[in-house]
């Protein structure tokens, strides 16, 4: 969730006691994993055709945890854990489902989901339900992540949301309490803090609960900006839910999560395709493509379609998934090259093909996720 020195760590919770801290560790640190089960404690899998992502994030313990993921209903449950942190230092772990981008692992996005500049945002809503058995130190909570510009690769530097809807033990929020306020219908207690590089508001029931169903996230988001501690100009990037761990864990578990928002204005989409064929032989040739993203959308996944004009077939493609049908193809992104950032490009896009060895025409229709591009 947030990253900090050590010393700074444990200088916060000596003064103010068991304090939620997760920490997030960079994109670079973390491996994807394709089973449903994983003990590896950095391990991310993608869920749900990986509209949502997994992660373990087990940043300040080196015990086991081992946990079994639900790709379709979004969840996990933790089958293995019994951390033993001080109760005056931070989490072992935050174990979490997310959507969005956290420290530039993103998951795929159906068109403006994330991000959204929080002024532009038209609805956030969230359902999830959770397993919380007895027997542990731990939060159950929301991460909602953020930024001053729409993208960010490394800590987010707007604000932090945090919605507590249960928690077991002493854990307390980062920062310290300054009200209590209705949001959404419900009363919850309200902390405020700052940290080295971003403000941190936290929501903590008044009444746990073991889940929520279309939670309104907007409320929160109004509540922030009127106590100062979020900007109507800084960009939703991520939304997360899951368990910072201090002591046990096994059992603990997220049975179902979703989440989904929309734009008032949706970003102008636009693209570039540059296309060219080379080492052509009699009957066969090599395509080459690479892909700009000219417009305002972050694309956490690709398509490419075109047709053919003069019977050319590809045999094989390397950098993207492709099918073709008659004349049509599709060549969808990988797993490794589908974040296609504002003003980014995918180059090394590449197949062999045949033709008729008489006209081999580039395509003059070539569409990006549904948007017709500029083809050179």
């Amino acid at each position: 969730m947030k990253t900090r020195s050590v010393f700074q760590m444990l200088a916060i919770a000596c003064a103010v006691g068991l304090v939620s801290l997760g920490i997030s560790s960079p994109a670079a640190a973390q491996d994807y994993v394709t089973g449903t089960s994983t003990c590896a404690g950095q391990a991310v899998e993608q869920l749900d055709n990986n509209l949502y992502n997994f992660q373990m994030d087990e940043w300040d313990s080196s015990l086991e945890e081992c946990v079994t993921t639900n790709s379709s209903s979004v969840g996990f449950s933790i089958t293995t854990a019994d951390f033993d942190n001080v109760t005056n230092g931070p989490p072992a772990t935050y174990t979490s489902v997310y959507r969005g981008c956290h420290w530039g692992v993103c998951t795929s996005s159906n068109p403006y989901i994330f991000p959204i500049e929080e002024s532009n945002l038209a609805s956030a809503t969230t359902s999830v339900s959770i397993t919380q058995p007895t027997g542990s130190q731990n939060d159950a909570a929301y991460d909602i992540w953020f930024n001053e510009t729409e993208l960010t690769t490394g800590q987010p530097n707007g604000t932090e949301v945090m919605i507590w809807i249960n928690h077991q033990g002493a854990p307390q929020p980062f920062g310290s309490e300054v009200a209590t306020a209705t949001v959404d219908g419900v009363n919850w207690e309200v902390w405020t803090g700052r940290q080295s590089s971003w403000n941190v508001i936290s929501y903590v029931a008044v009444n746990p609960v073991t889940s929520v169903s279309s939670l309104n996230l907007l409320p929160f988001f109004t509540d922030a900006i009127s106590r100062g501690s979020l900007e109507a100009s800084w960009w939703l990037i991520d939304v997360e839910y899951g368990f910072e761990i201090w002591t046990g864990g096994k059992g603990l578990g997220v049975n179902s999560f979703s989440v989904s928002a929309a734009p008032k204005t949706a970003p102008a989409a636009s693209c570039t395709v540059d296309y060219s064929a080379s080492n052509n032989s009699p009957s066969s040739f090599q395509g080459n493509i690479t892909i700009k993203n000219t417009g305002a959308e972050y694309l956490g996944s690709w398509t490419l379609t075109w047709a053919f004009a003069n019977g050319q077939t590809i045999t094989d493609l390397w950098n993207g998934i492709e099918t073709q049908s008659g004349a049509n193809v599709t060549v969808n992104s990988e797993t490794y090259n589908g974040a296609l950032y504002p003003g980014g490009t995918i180059s090394n896009v590449g197949f062999n093909g045949t033709w008729n060895g008489t006209t081999n025409a580039i395509p003059t229709a070539i569409s990006l996720n549904g948007t017709a591009c500029t083809v050179n």
